[in-house]
């Protein structure tokens, strides 16, 4: 049976949407399931199904906020609320927004059109502190209540359960500690994007953002945190993928020009150190799951010092 005809996709549509499901446009998933859909009222519309949690009500708000401010992201249409199978789960629906491509990271200009995409969604996101974010997400989560050094992984087999390399494991230790000490936990946080990269943005044929995607990712973290970790990410095209060195510094270059004050020093070290600890657990998550991306390891330990060094960690 294909999978848009089942039962509980018809049932969630016509009681979240008001319309049946008359044609599958595509569906994919990796840790959620999403179909496209073509409803009997001719509209298009986007399903993700996936495991429910409190913060997917927030993340929906927030995505809710930006597009009615004019930011390119898909309209949120319904839910999220429970899918017919099982509580477990939670279904939600946005207008289905087609074509575009991603720009990538050799084209000219690059790094700059994307940082005034993630400029212009940081200060066009609203920050109310009423939005339930937590659990943070564990590429960006060094603050995670849990115990050992890594979080629970969003895939896969537990980190800890796999320890090493040392020095590996010791850098995320390190980065922790780094995010805890007094200044840099007295940073205000705000509302972002935390998996800001170039597969979840597409570009119109004129170079002009058409949309974000992702709004499972909204996080909330001190404004250099986020720029962070987007300055790691921003690059990544659905193959393990991370920035160079350069390219970090010129995103946190291009951001605070943008923001019209540069970082405080503990900002910088916040921003170098987020996307250390996103480097770092991707690398950790690649070698658990043991599928050959060893490269990644070796890419950070051949940049360890620098980044490390811009991350106040000595």
């Amino acid at each position: 049976m294909e999978g848009w005809r089942e039962p509980a996709v018809q049932q969630w549509c016509v009681g979240n949407l008001g319309a049946a499901p008359v044609r599958c446009l595509f569906e994919t998933g990796h840790l959620s399931r999403v179909i496209g859909l073509e409803l009997a009222d001719l509209r298009r519309v986007v399903v993700k199904i996936r495991p429910n949690a409190p913060r997917l009500a927030a993340c929906a708000a927030v995505q809710r906020y930006l597009h009615g401010g004019g930011f390119p992201c898909p309209e949120p249409l319904a839910g999220p609320s429970s899918w017919p199978d099982g509580d477990d789960l939670a279904a939600s629906a946005e207008a289905f927004v087609p074509g575009g491509r991603r720009l990538r990271r050799d084209e000219p200009d690059a790094v700059v059109r994307y940082v005034r995409l993630f400029r212009r969604l940081i200060v066009g996101a609203e920050n109310d502190d009423a939005l339930d974010l937590e659990p943070a997400l564990p590429w960006v989560g060094w603050g995670h209540g849990g115990n050992g050094i890594w979080p629970v992984p969003d895939e896969g087999s537990s980190l800890e359960a796999s320890p090493g390399p040392a020095w590996l494991d010791d850098l995320a230790m390190r980065v922790r500690e780094r995010m805890a000490d007094a200044p840099a936990a007295r940073l205000p946080a705000i509302v972002g994007h935390a998996d800001f990269m170039a597969q979840n943005i597409r570009w119109d044929e004129k170079g002009t953002p058409l949309v974000v995607d992702d709004w499972d990712s909204v996080a909330r973290l001190p404004e250099a945190a986020l720029a962070g970790a987007a300055a790691v990410a921003w690059p990544g095209d659905g193959s393990p993928t991370a920035s160079t060195v350069d390219e970090t510094r010129a995103f946190l270059d291009a951001y605070e020009r943008l923001r019209g004050e540069p970082f405080t020093d503990v900002e910088h070290e916040v921003a170098w150190a987020a996307g250390l600890w996103m480097f770092a657990f991707d690398a950790k998550k690649h070698l658990v799951a043991n599928d050959g991306v060893t490269w990644l390891l070796e890419k950070l330990q051949a940049e360890l010092d620098v980044r490390s060094a811009n991350a106040g960690l000595g």
